[in-house]
């Protein structure tokens, strides 16, 4: 396993507080992230969010809400029949910084193992991006 996180950092031309609700609504989040989600956003509530595959079958990322407040988010992450990650085993940081009229979103995805840095560093770019293009702007 390498000790050191994922990162990754975008910037969104939307307030934080609105930014806020595409972390922690699951309406907002099936818009970039998942195909279904559900989310507790408090300490110790639970997230679980279903990603489609194009051959039917469907991923699911489980975990733990471990901090929530108006500007970070974390949680842990894990999916359901995969032994490299299971549920819960490894740990996502999401920051929002005001930046003038936008946010800097940072997050930091701790405890991948080698098997799976690769494709969440470049899932983590596809999603931020996604959530750049749905939240930039949006009421």
């Amino acid at each position: 396993m390498n000790d050191a996180p994922i990162r990754q950092e975008t910037r969104i031309e939307a307030p934080p507080e609105l930014v806020r609700r595409f972390l922690v609504e699951p309406s907002r989040i099936t818009q970039w992230l998942a195909n279904r989600a559900e989310i507790e956003p408090r300490p110790g509530g639970k997230v679980r969010l279903e990603f489609a595959r194009p051959d039917g079958s469907v991923d699911v990322a489980t975990g733990e809400v471990l901090e929530f407040s108006a500007r970070r988010l974390v949680f842990t992450w894990g999916f359901a029949g995969n032994p490299d990650l299971p549920p819960g085993a490894s740990r996502v940081e999401i920051s929002l910084e005001p930046d003038g009229a936008g946010t800097l979103v940072r997050l930091e995805h701790h405890g991948l193992p080698a098997s799976q840095r690769e494709a969440h560093d470049g899932g983590w770019v596809h999603f931020l991006g996604r959530l750049r293009e749905v939240a930039g702007l949006r009421p």
